[in-house]
């Protein structure tokens, strides 16, 4: 049993292909975090957006928690651009 650990503990090494997490554009659904990265928004306009509304087509629920649908988002920030970060 030791040598079959010693043989599978690659895939828990950081780096490794077999776990890798997906780069933020091939995720379908960001945490608010993600979107504010990926998207180069203002952290304070987007939790503004995020607690002034509801029901908005790019956004999911999980609980209590709010998702934003990456290609939703896309469009949205087509019509708004004001909420990306000036540079």
């Amino acid at each position: 049993m030791t040598s079959k650990t010693c043989e599978n503990s690659h895939f828990w090494q950081k780096g490794s292909t077999f776990m890798a997490r997906p780069s933020l554009a091939e995720k379908d659904i960001l945490n608010p975090s993600e979107a504010i990265e990926y998207f180069v928004l203002s952290r304070r306009k987007f939790y503004d957006l995020l607690n002034n509304t509801d029901g908005e087509d790019f956004l999911a629920y999980y609980g209590e928690r709010k998702l934003i649908l990456r290609v939703a988002f896309e469009r949205y920030l087509r019509n708004h651009p004001e909420l990306r970060r000036r540079v």
